[in-house]
């Protein structure tokens, strides 16, 4: 998974056992946490 501007030099390679669902889920409350929920509802389209 190519991260882009996100990524920390690693990226994920092992996809098959990789949840979206929680990544996506955790990636969201992250956002809400620090403030951000306007500038994740914008870039998540």
């Amino acid at each position: 998974m190519n991260r882009e501007s996100h990524s920390k030099g690693q990226n994920i390679f092992d996809i098959k056992e990789f949840d979206y669902d929680n990544f996506r889920d955790a990636f969201k409350l992250f956002f809400e946490i620090e403030g951000y929920s306007e500038h994740y509802q914008k870039m998540i389209k």
